[in-house]
Formats: C-alpha cells, structure tokens, sequence
C-alpha cells in the first residue's frame, strides 16, 4: 500500500529532518507537482502519488549525512525502512 502525503511527512519528522530541509522538500514537491501537471496536460502520463513522494523524500539521508553523499544514504534508508 501506497503511504499517504501525511505519512511520508510524519516519516521526515520521525528521522529528525530539520524543519528547513522538511520545507524545502515541500517547496520541491509542489514544484514537482506543477510540472507532472503540465506534463499531464500535454498527454503525458504521470504518476503523481511517485512524483510528490519521490519529491518529499529526496534529501531523506540528510537526517545521516550533510555532504554530497546524502542521496546515497537517502537511497538506503528507502530501501531498508519498513
């Protein structure tokens, strides 16, 4: 089952994402949302669930790691949380 938008922000709050970085990963996704949505108008398809999701979880590994290297553990933490 798909977690909802409210689930996976609990998630970034529960991996003790700063309030900054849990914004910014909002700003991102309503970003990201704007252009499926366009995409979406031109006939594309989209999913929006894995747009918005993918969108809110990105910097995930920052709650590890503040380099470069934060995707990588963000990757990890996606693949191993329940």
């Amino acid at each position: 089952m798909r977690p909802s938008r409210m689930e996976v922000l609990r998630l970034l709050t529960e991996f003790d994402l700063s309030p900054e970085v849990i914004s910014h990963s909002r700003k991102v996704a309503a970003v990201a949302l704007d252009l499926a949505r366009r995409a979406m108008g031109n006939g594309t398809r989209v999913d929006g669930w894995l747009v918005e999701t993918g969108s809110l979880v990105h910097d995930i590994g920052r709650s590890r790691i503040h380099s470069i290297r934060h995707g990588i553990e963000g990757a990890e933490i996606i693949r191993t949380d329940p």
